[in-house]
């Protein structure tokens, strides 16, 4: 039976984020073997909140039916204030269902949480929030061939979406509106190819006890694509990791590369932010 006052008090919220074919997915995966957590892969509720909660402020004159006449700005900061309250049995009872019988943390991973990361502060004041950083030219890459744009097209969402999640991290622990200690920083490369120790360190900074069992569910996913785990009945394709590293250098030509090259040297001090401060 679900204990509110219980679950409350032990159980903390956890985001993944991280900008889109970072490594977010292998990242959820990783952290999802524990059996005291609970990371869905991109139910996106938070987000489908806050902007439900859009629309009720514009109310009926803004966003039509069934949107309010009326107190539609109160309603929404009362949806927005008490969005853990309403979310977290749905993880309660997903995580009863799959035998993690007491989580301590429950969560979402969604790469676009750069657009709302004040109101997730504001609405989950005690949540956690583990970032990946991956070559942000193999991220051009992989944005090009996933979503079959043009590099340059790639290269500004990808460092429009770094940059946002950066100067957003930094606004937030300069003004102590985000503890050091909520911020995990994650660098994909040093996971891939140590992910036993890498995962010991995530798990060691959740105050998290990790067992051989689960070290072992983490160490099969490697080599495995992980993209190819996402629905229930897909079956694992082999990845090979050396192949996938420094795409960039394969699959563009010398006008692409200098392309992403200046435009990731404009945003290199966020870059250098991350390294010698988030991650050190």
């Amino acid at each position: 039976m679900f204990n509110e006052s219980s679950f409350f008090k032990d159980v903390k919220p956890l985001f993944i984020l991280g900008v889109p074919r970072s490594g977010t997915t292998f990242l959820q995966q990783v952290i999802n073997t524990h059996p005291q957590i609970l990371i869905t892969d991109e139910l996106r509720v938070v987000s489908w909140i806050f902007q439900e909660a859009r629309k009720l402020r514009g109310g009926f004159q803004e966003n039509g039916d069934p949107y309010p006449f009326n107190h539609g700005e109160e309603f929404a900061s009362y949806l927005t204030k008490n969005c853990g309250t309403i979310i977290a049995p749905f993880y309660f009872s997903k995580a009863q269902k799959l035998g993690k019988q007491k989580i301590l943390y429950w969560g979402d991973k969604y790469p676009h949480y750069h657009a709302i990361l004040d109101q997730m502060l504001e609405s989950f004041p005690r949540g956690s929030y583990i970032f990946i950083y991956r070559d942000l030219k193999d991220v051009i890459c992989s944005v090009k061939n996933g979503h079959g744009w043009n590099v340059e097209k790639s290269a500004n969402y990808v460092c429009k979406i770094y940059e946002e999640y950066m100067t957003s991290f930094d606004k937030f622990l300069q003004s102590q509106e985000m503890a050091r200690d909520q911020l995990i920083c994650v660098d994909y490369v040093r996971l891939s190819t140590n992910l036993k120790q890498e995962s010991q360190k995530i798990f060691d900074q959740l105050n998290l006890d990790l067992q051989e069992s689960t070290l072992e569910e983490i160490d099969q996913l490697s080599g495995v694509q992980s993209h190819s785990l996402r629905k229930e009945k897909s079956s694992a394709k082999k990845f090979n990791f050396n192949q996938s590293n420094e795409r960039w250098k394969k699959e563009l030509n010398d006008e692409e590369i200098e392309l992403i090259s200046n435009k990731i040297d404009n945003i290199q001090h966020w870059i250098d932010y991350y390294y010698n401060y988030l991650l050190s």
